[in-house]
């Protein structure tokens, strides 16, 4: 699914390339972004960030080499993101 544009090869099915601006999220955070990033850690997903979601963020942030603090900011947003952008 890919066609010729301007010498670039561009896949049909994806978007351009979003900007996006994600909370910093920690123990006893809520809401949607708790929930992506437990869909992104597979663990279960109930919008609360408690300690499953911290003990596997920890681990996470242990295996891509960043400060096992289990508190979701930048750097470690970056990585979920390229993880799951690997894992396509």
């Amino acid at each position: 699914p890919y066609r010729r544009q301007r010498q670039m090869c561009i896949r049909e099915d994806t978007t351009e390339k979003l900007n996006v601006q994600f909370p910093i999220i920690r123990k006893n955070s809520t809401g949607s972004a708790v929930s992506m990033l437990q869909a992104m850690l597979q663990v279960k997903v109930d919008g609360i960030f408690g300690t499953q979601t911290e003990t596997s963020l920890k681990a996470f942030q242990k295996n891509v080499k960043l400060t096992a603090d289990g508190i979701c900011g930048t750097e470690t947003w970056k990585k979920v993101v390229e993880h799951m952008n690997a894992d396509r």
